[in-house]
């Protein structure tokens, strides 16, 4: 995870970056991992959910993005590291790490204030790296890392999720963040095995009519049903019910 920050420092130029949990049993929120901050300090600072940007992103589960963070009455600096100089102005990009529907934490990053600077693109790129959005396809070029928070739930998943960076020539990294779960745990004890396992193959019954409802439009979308096409499926649904054709 640590390098994963590494990275984000020399692409977006960031000076501090941190990776929140939450324990939804205290209702706390701890830093886990950060860049440009003591040890010390990640193990003193605490917050609540909803308290400050991070707490209210984790809470509403909503990306924040700051120009500038002097002017965010919101803005705790409860680290201590932003004590702004006279000539520097810094902003902050703020994402949930979310697993499913579920947020769980928060990716931030501070960086130097830029006007040309969008932090839009910023809030989307960090977005990726640190949700699922990583499963649908989203194809960002030049991403050299992805976060994975806790197993998927197969193995395809993980890979596809990885598969994510490195599509140019450069190495990639990829990082799976172990949850307190069983399979998670599991693997952070055996990584070996979730290396070696094979992706799983999709069973499927293909005569099940709830299945065909919804396959059957995809597939005449990506190649157009004809009238031979309409006789033959007429057979076959015959042949299901058993009333022959």
């Amino acid at each position: 995870m640590y390098k994963v920050l590494d990275i984000l420092s020399n692409s977006m130029k960031m000076v501090r970056g941190t990776i929140t949990i939450l324990n939804p049993l205290r209702n706390e929120i701890n830093i886990e991992v950060a860049h440009g901050l003591a040890q010390s300090t990640m193990n003193r600072v605490k917050y609540k959910l909803g308290e400050g940007v991070t707490g209210k992103v984790i809470e509403t589960g909503k990306p924040v993005a700051i120009p500038k963070i002097s002017e965010e009455p919101l803005f705790l600096d409860r680290t201590a590291s932003r004590k702004k100089k006279q000539d520097r102005e810094h902003s902050f990009i703020c994402v949930p790490i979310k697993k499913g529907k579920q947020v769980i934490g928060a990716l931030s990053v501070d960086r130097p204030y830029q006007k040309s600077y969008a932090l839009k693109s910023g809030q989307k790129l960090l977005a990726v790296i640190a949700t699922s959005a990583l499963e649908l396809g989203v194809d960002v070029g030049g991403l050299d890392a992805t976060v994975s928070v806790g197993f998927p739930g197969t193995i395809a998943s993980l890979w596809q999720q990885a598969g994510r960076a490195g599509r140019g020539t450069k190495s990639s990294l990829a990082v799976l963040i172990g949850l307190d779960d069983p399979l998670d745990q599991y693997f952070m004890r055996h990584p070996t095995e979730l290396f070696g396992l094979p992706h799983e193959h999709a069973l499927i019954n293909p005569n099940n009519v709830y299945i065909l409802e919804q396959h059957l439009p995809c597939a005449a979308h990506e190649y157009p049903l004809g009238s031979a096409d309409e006789v033959r499926g007429a057979r076959r649904a015959a042949r299901s019910s058993g009333r022959g054709c």
